[in-house]
């Protein structure tokens, strides 16, 4: 017999996510520092994008991030990009189901307005 698992729900990583956030990075085997929570402040501040960093939750646990950046270009219209600029980015999820919901991005969500 299976124990039920909390259902997952996704939401945008606000600042006082910050250190819950850094800590499911720190100790996912395939994070980098670029999925550091203080890297949306450097590309808020300095380069002028719009974040939108989704968070993955079970309850009050992380399940997963993933860091998106609004690129607005004359040739490419607008796109969402996982940590653009830099050498890694992308989803850190604990499964596969986590994974899916993560980049499921369409109006559903409703956290990319």
């Amino acid at each position: 017999m299976s124990l039920p698992t909390p259902s997952v729900t996704v939401v945008r990583g606000r600042t006082e996510d910050c250190a819950r956030w850094d800590a499911y990075v720190a100790a996912h085997q395939e994070a980098t520092v670029y999925h550091l929570f203080g890297w949306r402040d450097v590309i808020e501040d300095s380069l002028g994008h719009s974040t939108f960093y989704l968070m993955a939750r079970r309850g009050q646990d992380v399940g997963g991030v993933l860091p998106l950046v609004l690129i607005k270009s004359r040739l490419f219209s607008r796109c969402l990009v996982s940590l653009p600029f830099l050498d890694y980015g992308g989803v850190l999820a604990d499964d596969p189901t986590v994974e899916r919901l993560l980049t499921m991005i369409d109006g559903a969500h409703g956290l990319l307005a």
